[in-house]
């Protein structure tokens, strides 16, 4: 059993998971969303990333609490959080405004990763159990 802390900020918990793409390597901060589906980074990022948007043809559906859109999907070499390094992972390209003071979220895609896994409110802490 490990455990992992996260940022609350109102109501979403921001974690740091690292993003890996043709040797480009950092944490981004990203909302843990067990309602999402996919993962999501910001169009910002996978620019940062060397993802040539213009050129990506695989596209997908997304409804958000707001609205349906189509999102750009791009393939990350790999997505390390909990310790978990998830290799290919597929990821939506989302516009992110600034003011969010995130660059993506890890969704259920992710989390299924995982055997089992607590939010602790009160510890500001994430614990896995199994892999």
């Amino acid at each position: 059993m490990n455990s992992f802390p996260f940022e609350l900020r109102g109501r979403k918990i921001i974690i740091r998971p690292e993003i890996s793409f043709q040797g480009k390597s950092f944490l981004i901060p990203m909302i843990l969303d067990t309602g999402a589906g996919r993962s999501v980074i910001s169009k910002n990022i996978a620019t940062y990333l060397g993802f040539d948007l213009s050129k990506i043809q695989k596209t997908e559906r997304l409804l958000s609490a707001n609205n349906a859109f189509v999102s750009k999907i791009v393939k990350l070499d790999s997505l390390n959080c909990f310790d978990i390094l998830y290799e290919n992972l597929e990821v939506a390209v989302v516009d992110i405004p600034p003011q969010a003071q995130v660059s993506g979220m890890v969704g259920v895609d992710f989390l299924m990763k995982l055997e089992s896994f607590k939010i602790d409110f009160r510890k500001k802490e994430i614990v896995i159990e199994g892999k």
